[in-house]
């Protein structure tokens, strides 16, 4: 097993994150639910998770956007641990995450774009 390749990357993450819930339900005296470990939605993730689950939905994310994910976990923290989040705080959460995800290769899925195809036909670049 590669543990380098952004899909293993991903996975470690996701479990991290799983234990790390369980563990707190676990706490709180309540046993995990299924629907609660298998939901498409996370609905009261803190923005800690919230980033945990952006970059096992960015499985291109790799050691050169470290910056990027290191800004948002320091971010994350900060804005988990406030009672009352700034407005400043969460508006830099969210510019850091579209400038990691400005970062995405355009073709991920190694598909082409038809409408790009035409138009780099047109243009003949």
């Amino acid at each position: 097993m590669d543990l380098s390749d952004p899909e293993v990357k991903a996975l470690v993450r996701r479990l991290e994150m799983l234990e790390r819930d369980v563990a707190a339900l676990h706490e709180a005296g309540q046993p995990p639910m299924p629907d609660q470990m298998a939901s498409a939605v996370v609905r009261n993730a803190t923005f800690e998770q919230a980033v945990d689950l952006l970059l096992d939905a960015c499985p291109w994310v790799s050691d050169e956007h470290t910056p990027y994910v290191s800004a948002l976990f320091k971010l994350a923290r900060q804005i988990d641990s406030q009672q009352k989040p700034s407005s400043a705080a969460i508006m830099e959460f969210r510019m850091n995450v579209n400038d990691l995800r400005r970062c995405a290769p355009e073709d991920i899925d190694g598909k082409v774009d038809p409408f790009d195809d035409e138009l780099a036909k047109i243009f003949g670049s």
